[in-house]
């Protein structure tokens, strides 16, 4: 029996057929692996926007429970207490910070999509700068111990650094005593006096000394190790990881500020990377890796400090890449069937709100991320 060999012309289609095959199978590796680079960050930014834009300027009057959140030229006088399912500060203050957190791609480069929401965001809150200027500022939600006032002491001192208004920057620099603006110890105040605090600071921080600037440092440091040691978590509908995780968020973003105006932040590397660890244990751990908000903030943290952990940062940055939605936007959970099984019973009102402040949140993110680490790679 004659054995049948393959003709020259037969092997080279057997071996292109493998060579076929071989690289269809790297393709699927590669895959399920998105690369992170200018071009998906620059894609995946785009996309986002042109969902913000969409979201925006939607009619929510019909099904929307906040209408007010998302109305142009809103007055809160015009608005009925039966529209909103919390009161018409609360409304105005979720009005608020979608608003202000638009205002914050004011310095992007590539923000075209969303300048109309981007212009109508600034002029909604340019009607209540001049109301809030000579308000008294509210302490009291922190702690009954505090003062009661009329504007939120956070929201007060982030209209004003959105504004860079100095009216509203000189009354903090004149309620600060050198160290803090809350007279409470972290053990009565919890993780707000860190969060809160850091909104005025980034306020002031210009006009602070280099003594004041690390007196203050010094003592956001030492409540926020208080902190992840666990001794102070005040009761609250956060629980206590979240606590720590949003302490240590806004005491490396100022640092970053007290970096940025010039202060010397070197001597507290060390403390720093420490915080840099904690978080990031805390997202992958303690916390919900899973979840957006938490993602997108530790990204967001990170690379604003301008972490060295490139490869947490971009794991981070990859993660948010490869669940984006098609419509652009992010779900409250990155993995679709904990989204699904997670919000089963949420309001779905709510969920569509989340929608539209996760994808701001996600876009700061990676804008902040490609700033610093892809600033210099060519598309």
């Amino acid at each position: 029996m004659k054995t049948r060999h393959l003709s020259k012309g037969g092997k080279f289609v057997i071996i292109c057929l493998i060579l076929v095959i071989v690289v269809l199978f790297i393709l699927t590796i590669n895959n399920n692996k998105t690369r992170i680079n200018k071009i998906t960050i620059n894609s995946s930014i785009h996309r986002s926007q042109e969902f913000l834009k969409q979201e925006y300027f939607k009619d929510y009057s019909q099904n929307f429970t906040y209408p007010s959140l998302y109305v142009p030229n809103y007055d809160p006088k015009e608005y009925s207490v039966s529209m909103c399912v919390d009161s018409i500060s609360t409304c105005l203050y979720k009005k608020m910070d979608l608003a202000i957190m638009l205002l914050f791609f004011r310095d992007s480069s590539d923000t075209e999509a969303i300048e109309d929401i981007v212009s109508d965001s600034e002029n909604f809150l340019a009607t209540l700068l001049s109301k809030w200027q000579q308000a008294e500022v509210d302490y009291s939600y922190m702690s009954s111990q505090l003062p009661k006032g009329e504007v939120a002491f956070d929201l007060y001192c982030i209209l004003g650094d959105v504004f860079d208004d100095k009216e509203i920057q000189r009354n903090m620099l004149e309620s600060f005593d050198g160290l803090e603006w809350v007279n409470l110890t972290i053990e009565q105040v919890g993780f707000r006096k860190i969060t809160d605090e850091y909104w005025s600071f980034k306020l002031v921080v210009e006009e602070l000394d280099d003594r004041s600037i690390k007196s203050h440092l010094d003592q956001k440091l030492g409540e926020t190790f208080e902190l992840i040691d666990n001794k102070y978590i005040i009761p609250d509908n956060i629980d206590a990881d979240k606590q720590v995780f949003n302490a240590i968020i806004h005491t490396l973003l100022a640092f970053a500020e007290a970096r940025d105006n010039g202060f010397d932040i070197s001597p507290y590397n060390k403390d720093i990377e420490e915080l840099e660890d904690k978080l990031i244990e805390i997202t992958f751990i303690k916390l919900n890796s899973d979840s957006t908000e938490i993602v997108a903030n530790s990204l967001y943290a990170l690379s604003r400090i301008e972490s060295d952990n490139y490869k947490v940062t971009h794991k981070l940055a990859q993660k948010l890449i490869k669940n984006q939605n098609n419509d652009g936007s992010w779900s409250i959970y990155l993995n679709d069937l904990i989204d699904i099984q997670k919000t089963r019973n949420m309001d779905s009102v709510f969920k569509s709100r989340s929608k539209v402040f996760l994808t701001i949140r996600v876009d700061l993110a990676l804008e902040e991320f490609r700033k610093v680490y892809l600033e210099n790679e060519k598309e």
